[in-house]
């Protein structure tokens, strides 16, 4: 017999407070590009900015107090880059990308986001440790 399934549901709830005007949801596919854009946004507005590469790149770091920190990485050339971000050094952590060593190919004015990073044990301490390295594509 196979195994029994368990679901899990979750159940939210969106409040709307209204006199005069009407409202109606409807269902939206989902969009990848609104999806990244709000991962990076909370980064890039509320964390730290390091100009690297004479400004041609910037490194956002977001902390989020005990639980966590981030990283976005902004192209301000007009280069595609790649960039490497290393945290293989840091302690009791863990990336959503399963790995501490991340590249990413990042277009000309565009963000990408490289680490969240967080305790793999929650109750022990934890820090981390980046190195980068950024290469400049040709276009050809």
């Amino acid at each position: 017999m196979p195994p029994a399934t368990t679901r899990h549901h979750t159940t939210s709830m969106l409040a709307f407070h209204s006199m005069n005007h009407e409202f109606e949801l409807h269902p939206q596919p989902f969009d990848s590009d609104a999806y990244e854009e709000a991962m990076e946004l909370p980064i890039k507005e509320l964390g730290k900015c390091k100009e690297l590469e004479g400004g041609l790149v910037k490194l956002y770091t977001r902390r989020a107090g005990h639980s966590g920190v981030s990283f976005a990485v902004e192209n301000c050339s007009t280069q595609y880059i790649e960039f490497t971000l290393d945290c293989s050094e840091s302690r009791n952590v863990m990336s959503h990308r399963g790995q501490l060593r991340a590249s990413q190919l990042i277009p000309p004015s565009q963000t990408k986001v490289l680490h969240h990073l967080m305790p793999e044990h929650s109750f022990e301490q934890w820090s981390w440790s980046t190195r980068y390295a950024v290469t400049f594509l040709d276009d050809n």
